[in-house]
């Protein structure tokens, strides 16, 4: 990835993480360490292999993939939903919605979805 490139990603998840609170210790807990510099203003993560593209509004989306109990209880993402299976659930979310899915009981964990280039 381009320096520049990272740059202007990484602008973007600070600006839109502004807008929302901080994670609690369960949300923080449930979330993979690799997305919590999505939360945290104060602490840059590196992008490195993780799935984020920045929309031309510069909502900022990150690739996921949510271990629940209970994938029936993630309908109201709709079509940001890209598969399940069985009690895995990969979607493209925005930090609101990620912050809704980390507060439901169902959920145990959510980690990043990362980019497999060919060899």
């Amino acid at each position: 990835m381009k320096p520049l490139l990272a740059f202007l990603i990484l602008t973007a998840l600070f600006q839109s993480c502004s807008s929302s609170g901080k994670l609690t210790e369960e949300e923080r807990r449930k979330l993979a360490p690799r997305l919590h510099f999505l939360f945290d203003e104060d602490r840059p993560g590196a992008l490195g292999d993780i799935d984020v593209t920045t929309q031309p509004d510069g909502k900022v989306l990150a690739g996921v993939i949510i271990h629940c109990s209970q994938p029936e209880d993630l309908r109201f993402l709709g079509d940001k939903v890209r598969t399940t299976v069985g009690q895995l659930v990969t979607a493209k979310l925005g930090k609101q919605d990620l912050k809704r899915v980390l507060q439901i009981a169902s959920v145990k964990y959510v980690e990043a979805s990362t980019i497999q280039h060919p060899k």
